[in-house]
């Protein structure tokens, strides 16, 4: 009991510590990740992700039996990311981050943590850790989860309602979204409210500097994203 109630405070700690680290960086200091004009700088299929309009779209045409993602080129780790993103109604996306790719010959494939993206809005702006025909919760919106060593979940705080937070969301409209991932510590906003926070304290599972856009398996989707910017920490 002595050892849970000293992890809750620091990892609430940690956690407004990074929040205020996030607030005080300005605008200015971020990077745009597209030209608008091509996919320089990324790797992908070329069948689903493209240009148009200086917006990168991705669109399957057909039942997929795997996802596929849209690869950044230089490795990162932590930073903070922002971009504005709209999904079909069926469709299943996400950013994927300090991931990496998968080593079974198919390409275009990452396994790491994920920041959802989804039409209906079930989960976007939750926390995954998403790998090979798995997926797993960190922390749904309006949770503040800890990565344990040996990758139990404990949860810190509810800071939030998460059906709630589901108003925040613009539905088959342009949303801004934002990924922080600070040392342990990550965080979803969307559209300038904060959805899901985690601290990953499970040192032992391995993890890369890979990001990415995902376009998911199954239904056929579409999934837009502009103004993505960065900033490394």
């Amino acid at each position: 009991m002595r050892y849970t109630a000293v992890v809750f405070i620091l990892l609430l700690s940690l956690g407004a510590a990074a929040s205020a680290q996030r607030a005080s960086i300005p605008e200015e200091g971020f990077t745009p990740m597209f030209n608008g004009q091509d996919l320089f700088g990324w790797h992908a299929d070329p069948t689903v992700w493209s240009v148009e309009e200086g917006i990168t779209v991705g669109r399957t045409q057909e039942e997929r039996q795997e996802g596929t993602f849209l690869i950044f080129d230089r490795p990162i780790s932590n930073f903070i990311l922002r971009f504005d993103c709209r999904i079909s109604a069926e469709g299943n996306s996400g950013l994927q981050f300090r991931s990496i790719e998968l080593p079974d010959g198919a390409p275009w494939r990452l396994s790491g943590y994920q920041a959802d993206i989804d039409g209906a809005a079930f989960y976007f702006g939750a926390l995954y850790r998403f790998e090979e025909y798995r997926r797993g919760f960190i922390s749904a919106r309006g949770e503040f989860n800890a990565i344990l060593p040996g990758g139990g979940i404990n949860t810190v705080e509810n800071f939030a309602d998460g059906e709630q937070l589901k108003a925040a969301v613009k539905i088959g409209e342009w949303n801004s979204y934002e990924v922080i991932a600070v040392g342990p510590y990550i965080e979803t906003r969307i559209n300038g409210v904060a959805a899901a926070r985690a601290v990953d304290l499970d040192t032992e599972r391995p993890s890369g500097k890979i990001l990415g856009f995902q376009c998911h398996a199954g239904t056929p989707m579409e999934v837009k994203i502009r103004n993505a910017r960065i900033k490394e920490l």
